[in-house]
């Protein structure tokens, strides 16, 4: 039996033109619970990764979403961002894939690159900044890409990190990445990064939004407020809860909108915490994505966001179904109004 050790060195200098039947696979998130399914909108196109498909949705009308392409991946898809107007970089289980969409109803994959080892060490989440990506990858920490030419990604340095990175946000020249056991603060003024601090947080943190000089850290059932004014000194200012009796809720995507935080937290649905009071945060609005059968619930599990300022958002559920949710606020309150669902993904 190969070691982890023997395994990561494998892949760590894998040649790039490895054959497709040779790349390593992910069959399962790694965390099998609550797995990711990510959302980018893009004008009237909204691209989703679901399991090992890239999605391509038209939403110009938001009562009813058409899928119009598909495109077949290996591997796992975890997250995805924007490199430019004409291209798209994604992370599956093992793997940096680019994404030509200058025609969104044929999207073509250009390159992939092994960037880590599943489950482990394979990548979990990324932020795309003047064509250089920014990779979490579990327990190998954060790891940097040149995209600019998006047909030979080219590795700039990688950074090890104490627990498990998970998911990061760009202030600048600095990365903040959530790694369960706090947070860790990344120079990234150079090609190598390098780590400046690290906040070790009571809570675990999962995902993680800015609001610079202050920061919001997810973690299953709870919300933090952390000041980073001071990175060698960070203060823990306050924090919220959706703890109850009903719900399992873990964070799948956290996006900022003003004053605003929207997240879709699984069996909890779509959140709205409201973050005007720096130090309080505070759950404003919920909507349970559940589906009503008769007599019966059943949970529709969100674990994919993406929002239309604070007025649209879309949330992927783990059936494979996107919901489309209207948000309005009147005196103060929100009110949150189901517009749209897809129809159940037809058995293979």
């Amino acid at each position: 039996m190969i070691s982890p050790t023997i395994l990561t060195l494998l892949f760590a200098f894998a040649p790039e033109g490895i054959a497709e039947e040779d790349l390593p696979v992910a069959k399962y998130h790694f965390n099998i619970l609550s797995p990711r399914t990510p959302l980018l909108l893009k004008e009237d196109y909204l691209f989703a990764g679901f399991k090992d498909e890239l999605r391509v949705y038209n939403v110009r009308n938001r009562l009813k979403p058409s899928q119009i392409a598909t495109l077949k991946l290996t591997g796992l898809i975890n997250d995805i961002a924007e490199v430019d107007d004409n291209t798209l970089a994604l992370v599956n289980g093992a793997l940096l894939v680019t994404v030509d969409i200058s025609s969104p109803g044929k999207p073509e994959k250009i390159h992939q690159s092994v960037v880590g080892v599943p489950e482990t060490h394979g990548p979990e989440s990324l932020v795309v900044r003047n064509r250089r990506a920014y990779i979490t990858c579990r327990k190998a920490g954060l790891k940097v890409y040149d995209l600019s030419d998006r047909s030979r990604p080219r590795s700039l340095g990688q950074l090890k990190l104490r627990g498990l990175a998970k998911n990061l946000a760009l202030d600048r020249d600095r990365c903040y990445v959530a790694t369960q056991t706090g947070v860790a603060i990344v120079d990234v003024s150079e090609d190598k990064p390098r780590l400046l601090s690290f906040y070790d947080s009571l809570r675990s943190a999962e995902e993680i939004v800015l609001r610079p000089p202050y920061a919001m850290i997810l973690s299953k059932e709870y919300f933090a407020s952390i000041d980073f004014s001071d990175i060698n000194e960070p203060k823990a200012l306050g924090e919220c809860t959706t703890l109850d009796l009903f719900f399992f809720r873990y964070p799948q995507e956290a996006l900022r909108s003003g004053d605003f935080v929207v997240t879709a937290q699984t069996e909890g649905g779509l959140y709205i915490l409201d973050w005007s009071d720096i130090p309080k945060p505070r759950v404003t609005a919920q909507f349970s994505t559940w589906e009503r059968k008769g007599t019966d619930f059943r949970y529709i599990i969100a674990t994919g966001l993406a929002l239309d300022g604070l007025k649209t958002a879309y949330v992927m559920g783990y059936d494979g179904r996107l919901s489309v949710f209207d948000i309005r606020q009147r005196r103060g309150k929100f009110e949150i109004y189901q517009l749209a669902r897809t129809e159940l993904p037809k058995k293979k």
